[in-house]
């Protein structure tokens, strides 16, 4: 079988766990004889339509090898499933994601026609993510050259790494830096001559990455404050797309009506927060608090400004 026919018969054992958990082996082979053939090319009475148990385990294998998706047997159900992940289902949602993007790519021979990705520039960084990891894991200092954009230098950092955390197609090093003690964020793309030293250091048993980001929208996370109980009302168009993808995890809906969608979130007001909101313009109003109202007027306030000057 092509390596096309692997992928897809990986992706087709782990439709039917989605569709059918505690599937017995046999369940499986049906399943798989009966679909391949509608993206691979086999003939009807072709041995490759005919998998046997030995192959079924070597691709759970494989998928759990190539993909982090775990199929266990459950011997009291007596069939396979995908073990769960936890509470938190995220990264399982997310490799599951992956696995059909990867899977619907790699079959189509021509998919440049078919799907179409965002024409945006690769940022970098990315390159430093397996390092990084193995840093966290192993509990290394790292040192590196990071460039500032408010600054326009580069500056030698030497750090504790913590996490990594992803936001708005950047992926950010959570860290202590060592040079002040203070907690920082660095976008991976800005690091340059990553360095994993010999030297360990001691994760802080107080912090919860978790925890510290709870209240924040995106990568900004104050050192000092309370977060705040705001409320936004918003246009029932604008409120369609916010049912289907909230602004924040702490998003309630208080109000659904044909002519208000209000929410309340729970959040510290940092730059990152009003950035988005000023990308909504036109579609809400603030209810509270009244700081965050004075401080989109003068951000708002300061665009006008600025277009007037460069059309003068």
């Amino acid at each position: 079988m092509s390596k096309r026919g692997y992928i897809y018969r990986y992706r087709l054992i782990i439709e039917k766990l989605k569709k059918q958990p505690y599937s017995s082996g046999e369940d499986l082979k049906n399943y798989i004889s009966g679909h391949i053939n509608l993206f691979v090319d086999v003939e009807p009475n072709n041995e490759e339509r005919t998998i046997s148990l030995r192959t079924l385990q070597r691709d759970f294998k494989e998928i759990s090898q190539l993909f982090g998706i775990d199929i266990a047997y459950h011997k009291q159900e007596k069939g396979y499933y995908i073990e769960d992940t936890g509470p938190d289902e995220t990264h399982f949602k997310r490799m599951m994601e992956a696995f059909d993007l990867f899977h619907s790519l790699h079959l189509s021979q021509k998919a440049d026609e078919i799907v179409h990705f965002e024409k945006r520039r690769y940022l970098g960084g990315t390159e430093h993510f397996s390092g990084l990891v193995y840093a966290i894991q192993q509990r290394k200092i790292v040192e590196f050259n990071y460039y500032k954009f408010d600054d326009d230098i580069i500056t030698e950092r030497t750090a504790e790494p913590y996490a990594l955390k992803e936001f708005k197609n950047r992926w950010y090093l959570l860290s202590k830096d060592l040079k002040d003690g203070q907690f920082k964020t660095f976008s991976l793309d800005r690091i340059h001559d990553l360095h994993i030293t010999h030297k360990t250091y001691t994760y802080p048993r107080s912090l919860d990455i978790e925890e510290r980001f709870r209240y924040c929208y995106g990568i900004i996370c104050p050192n000092a404050g309370e977060p705040e109980d705001i409320i936004l009302s918003f246009d029932a168009f604008q409120g369609q797309y916010l049912k289907t993808i909230p602004l924040h995890h702490t998003q309630q809906v208080l109000l659904d009506t044909e002519q208000d969608f209000r929410i309340q979130l729970k959040l510290f007001i940092t730059w990152d927060f009003i950035q988005e909101l000023l990308t909504m313009v036109g579609t809400f109003n603030v209810v509270q608090p009244e700081s965050l109202m004075l401080q989109l007027k003068e951000k708002f306030d300061a665009g006008i400004r600025l277009m007037s000057k460069k059309n003068l």
